[in-house]
């Protein structure tokens, strides 16, 4: 099997952004497809949050006080629904 597809407690599998209402709606829309696929990861994140940490090189702005980081989770082939 390929390493990037062996469990990895920080890998993610599909990712669910959204900003304001639509992150109320990506969050639950997270809930339902963890229910229906408990094997995956699924986490839903602010865009906001996202654009900070891996926005343009020389305008990221670090998440401080905040569990994620560019290193703290492993979103290389996760997939990406924008809401």
């Amino acid at each position: 099997a390929s390493e990037s597809l062996l469990p990895c407690s920080n890998r993610v599998d599909i990712l669910v952004t959204g900003c304001e209402v639509s992150l109320w709606l990506a969050e639950q829309f997270s809930s339902d497809l963890q229910k229906a696929f408990p094997k995956l990861r699924i986490v839903s994140m602010s865009s906001n949050k996202l654009l900070g940490i891996y926005g343009q090189d020389e305008i990221n702005v670090p998440a401080v006080g905040f569990p994620v980081s560019e290193k703290s989770l492993k979103l290389f082939d996760a997939i990406m629904i924008i809401v």
